[in-house]
């Protein structure tokens, strides 16, 4: 339980100032989070996942979904395989709920999970950018970024697209809903996000699994159930 966290966010919170084995994000996020270390390993990622549930409940009280259908979301792959493994999608998700010069923050830190907020922003308030431009710059100077990011070897077999069983993204089919980015509904800019790269892992579905959620159940339902069937064939249930 919360290996992800263990392995490689919590040393990248002890020392943000090195960019860790495995660890992709925008280094600032680490800096961000350094309240954290208070908690200690344990501590600090049951706090993230609380703070992460808050913000899946949020979101899910602007989308107005009901009750039902909000259990049904936190009770699903995504955000169970998130807390499970200790991961950051979902507090990634705060994109949603920020203005946009935080919301563009966010997104260079994980952008499977709220490209669609970040690239709104930018759309919505173009100095966002100024934003991007300052934190690309210092991480580049300061840790060289992402130059610096060692551990993509490890990564490779994940990145056999439409084969590993881990990917859960439509590439390349997903880029002809990039015009979705640009939509007014938040829906839409939530939906699409993970399917915009090569490849999205279970978690980083939260926000199109809340986008689905506020269908009718007869549609829900459905989606939910397959979700729950490709989780078991992830795991080699199936």
């Amino acid at each position: 339980m919360f290996y992800d966290w263990l392995t490689y966010f919590w040393p990248q919170l002890q020392n943000p100032w090195i960019v860790q084995y495995g660890v992709f994000n925008l280094p600032w996020l680490f800096v961000l989070l350094q309240p954290l270390r208070l908690l200690g390993p344990y501590g600090s990622v049951i706090a993230l996942e609380f703070m992460a549930v808050l913000v899946i409940i949020k979101l899910g009280k602007m989308l107005r979904l009901s009750l039902i259908h909000l259990l049904m979301v936190i009770f699903s792959p995504p955000v169970l395989w998130n807390l499970f493994m200790g991961q950051i999608d979902g507090i990634m998700l705060m994109a949603y709920l920020l203005s946009s010069y935080f919301a563009v923050g966010f997104m260079l830190s994980k952008p499977q999970s709220n490209l669609g907020a970040g690239v709104y922003a930018i759309y919505k308030q173009p100095f966002s950018l100024l934003v991007i431009v300052f934190l690309l710059g210092t991480a580049w100077a300061i840790w060289g970024w992402p130059f610096s990011i060692t551990g993509k070897e490890a990564m490779g077999p994940l990145f056999q697209f439409n084969v590993n069983k881990w990917n859960w993204s439509y590439w390349p089919l997903g880029i002809i809903a990039i015009p979705m980015l640009f939509a007014k509904d938040k829906r839409y800019r939530m939906f699409v996000s993970p399917f915009l790269f090569p490849y999205a892992a279970v978690q980083s579905l939260i926000a199109p699994l809340l986008a689905v959620a506020t269908l009718p159940i007869w549609v829900f339902l459905p989606v939910w159930c397959m979700m729950w069937a490709r989780w078991f064939y992830m795991m080699n249930y199936l």
